[in-house]
């Protein structure tokens, strides 16, 4: 547990650690010794107004007197809003600004609801960062920072590049995937909340802000993403009335951790967005895992994507109890997926700003993800007619016909000459009858 590498009192104590990779550089900075504050590591410095290299050094500094007798080293690849490195071969620090500190009132909710595929997580203190605008009074800025337990696996973007299993066997991982992410979903809905309800919970950024982001999204220049914006505002009502669930808010390939040697899911990492939202809201991550970004094509669906859907429902329906084709209280999870989808890649993310809906010539790949997500059924069980639907009144009609003919038989009397002949009465009954069964439960 991470517990166990937490520094002891006051001070920073003598915290054993299992050896992981490259010793400390010779350059002061943690190791490999080439690394310096190149790539991402110096873009995330910069994009929040740090010194890159004096910032670096800093952390660095933080973590050597953490763990003096531990192999520290860089990860790669870094995160978009943190600077992260290993411990050994179970834990992680992590250096976030305030703008990405982690709600760790969330994360503990997550881990008792998820177990182990949630990591545990300690905040460690913060180190002064050093501002990259000399003019700015010193220890203005800020980074927290975390110890984090480290997922076992490898992130499924790195799966994903995999070329040494066998397609056969790379298809079975998938669908392995599938369906424990169809049991994560079955999970939260079986801890969901309802606004009304008896167990209140707070609105984070996304869930409290849902009718701005709605209308902010009605500024769309793709006809098809915007009628589903109009579509999706207009259904809120009905979509915020659904259970709330405890939702990842991040969940892309370079967040899901699996197995390589299975494809089973292992773990999530970066609860940073996660929070409680409508159910059917967080399966625009669905989409992540049922195909893949490819040169040239941008994100590309899987060949088996429809069979890979219907395996994700049949599960979920098995793990949670229930059927999203008959449960009233989830009736709106189709519209509530598009929202989603709409949150995720119809609004434009920049540096954490979310002003603006993503444009042509900007944000390429995220509109294609857009428009490719919102026009792919998304195979959801359809509610069926109930007995007291039309299907059911028609049924009632051809049997009622049915026995007016054979009452007219028994008395020997004609049928009207508006009724046409029994043979008729009954085959028109039942024609009208089975072709709508047919229509409605297609």
């Amino acid at each position: 547990m991470a517990e166990s590498f937490i520094p002891q009192g006051a001070g920073f104590g003598d915290c054993a650690a299992q050896h992981c990779g490259t010793q400390n550089g010779d350059n002061g900075r943690v190791g490999p010794s080439n690394h310096g504050a190149d790539g991402d590591v110096a873009a995330f410095f910069a994009r929040n107004g740090f010194d890159a290299l004096a910032t670096q050094d800093q952390c660095d500094e933080f973590a050597r007197r953490a763990f003096p007798t531990a192999s520290l080293k860089s990860v790669a690849p870094q995160g978009y809003c943190s600077y992260t490195i290993a411990v050994n071969e179970s834990h992680l620090l992590q250096f976030r600004p305030s703008a990405f500190a982690l709600n760790l009132g969330f994360s503990e909710e997550a881990r008792r609801v998820f177990g182990s595929l949630v990591p545990a997580i300690r905040h460690m203190g913060s180190v002064s960062g050093t501002s990259a605008n000399a003019l700015d009074a010193p220890g203005g800025l800020h980074l927290h920072v975390y110890l984090q337990e480290r997922i076992q696996g490898e992130t499924l973007a790195a799966f994903q590049q995999r070329k040494d299993i066998p397609p056969d066997a790379m298809a079975e991982c998938r669908r392995r995937l599938v369906e424990d992410i169809a049991q994560f979903f079955a999970v939260s809905l079986r801890h969901a909340r309802y606004e009304d309800g008896s167990e209140p919970f707070a609105k984070g950024h996304v869930g409290s802000t849902l009718r701005w982001r709605g209308e902010l999204l009605q500024q769309l220049r793709q006809d098809q993403a915007r009628r589903y914006a109009v579509s999706a505002l207009r259904d809120l009502r009905r979509i915020e009335a659904s259970p709330w669930c405890l939702t990842h808010g991040d969940m892309v390939p370079a967040n899901i951790m699996v197995d390589p040697r299975s494809g089973r899911l292992t773990g999530l990492i970066d609860w940073a967005e996660g929070e409680w939202l409508p159910f059917g809201v967080g399966l625009y991550g669905l989409e992540e895992v049922l195909g893949q970004h490819e040169h040239m094509r941008g994100f590309v669906y899987y060949p088996e994507h429809e069979a890979l859907r219907d395996a994700f429902w049949a599960t979920f329906s098995a793990a949670s109890g229930l059927s999203v084709g008959s449960h009233a209280g989830l009736a709106a999870a189709s519209s509530a997926r598009r929202l989603g989808i709409l949150l995720w890649r119809g609004i434009a993310f920049e540096d954490g700003r979310i002003d603006r809906v993503v444009e042509q010539g900007r944000d390429d790949a995220e509109i294609q993800k857009l428009e490719l997500f919102l026009s792919t059924p998304d195979r959801l069980p359809r509610r069926q007619p109930h007995a007291g639907g039309l299907s059911s009144a028609l049924s009632m009609l051809r049997r009622l016909c049915e026995a007016m003919s054979a009452s007219w038989k028994r008395l020997r009397v004609p049928l009207p000459r508006f009724f046409g002949s029994s043979a008729e009465v009954v085959a028109l009954a039942k024609t009208t009858s089975d072709s709508t069964q047919g229509r409605y439960s297609a």
